[in-house]
């Protein structure tokens, strides 16, 4: 209530009360990250927004799109920006490319890029300085297949279904980007979605059954010893059969190099995707050889 002739608006005994047992403290504006679309520094050629710039995150796309950028030798030209999904304002998921207006490319691209698709290949062999190995989707789709499809599907559920790396990696991932408010809604919205991959791609709604979790790791499993085999029968020392790494090797990877190295457990022991892909030493020396290549 207003007392007569003043501009303050009069607080309850009750309300005093608690803020003078707990006063109220003032802390100086953090300062707010660089996510305006299109803000790229000196001459960068574009803006990349990733969910985390760690190369052993818990987000295989982001991982994926740094190894890319790296493999073509193109990462000290761009700005790499952690945002959550909600500052994404141009497309609907993470991560994407925001193009710097003086770089044209001499091609009609959109300013935004999705990670995935054709359009972000075009922008990648526009912008190398390498070459990265050209993707040959007659060659490259079935086994690219195998790494989004089947061991996604062991990786989404290692990560999220497992109580304790959720606890881990999920939760505090989410308090970093959005603080530790929102870490555990955000994170329950992740599980909740990872969920929903697993239960549509799969056909079942019961992702916790004993028996869709064996044939998740079985199928991923399967996964790992088609693309082992690849490796052992090419002739270059990645999956495109060349001295050169391209898309495949950079989706591989993004799910191999997390899996061994943040430490998946279950129930206190190395968790299974762990060990598969431990046990496999052709596909250890591969992680290897990309993290040498490209400096992670």
């Amino acid at each position: 209530m207003r007392e007569s002739g003043s501009p303050y608006v009069r607080v309850p005994a009750v309300v005093k009360t608690l803020f003078d047992a707990f006063p109220l403290k003032l802390y100086p504006a953090a300062p707010l990250p660089n996510t305006t679309a299109g803000a790229t520094s000196d001459n960068r050629m574009a803006t990349v927004f990733v969910e985390s710039a760690s190369e052993t995150s818990i987000y295989p796309e982001s991982i994926r799109l740094i190894t890319l950028l790296k493999m073509a030798k193109v990462y000290q030209n761009v700005s790499v920006v952690e945002a959550s999904v909600h500052s994404a304002p141009e497309t609907e998921s993470l991560p994407y490319i925001y193009r710097a207006k003086q770089h044209k490319l001499g091609m009609k691209l959109p300013r935004a890029i999705p990670s995935d698709g054709p359009v972000f290949l075009s922008f990648l062999s526009a912008v190398s300085s390498s070459g990265v190995a050209t993707y040959n989707e007659a060659r490259d789709a079935p086994y690219l297949a195998l790494v989004d499809v089947d061991l996604r599907h062991a990786f989404l559920f290692t990560v999220y279904h497992i109580p304790e790396n959720y606890r881990r990696f999920v939760v505090p991932m989410h308090a970093a980007l959005s603080g530790k408010v929102l870490a555990e809604t955000l994170a329950s919205s992740a599980r909740k979605k990872a969920r929903e991959v697993l239960e549509k791609s799969i056909g079942t709604t019961d992702v916790m059954n004993p028996a869709v979790q064996e044939s998740i790791y079985d199928s991923a499993e399967s996964a790992l010893d088609a693309l082992q085999d690849l490796l052992t029968e090419s002739d270059g020392m990645y999956l495109s059969g060349t001295d050169t790494p391209g898309v495949v090797d950079a989706a591989l990877f993004s799910y191999l190099w997390p899996s061994l190295q943040l430490g998946f457990t279950d129930q206190g022991n190395p968790a299974r995707l762990y060990d598969m892909v431990q046990g496999r030493k052709l596909l250890v020396e591969y992680v290897e050889s990309i993290r040498r290549s490209c400096n992670l």
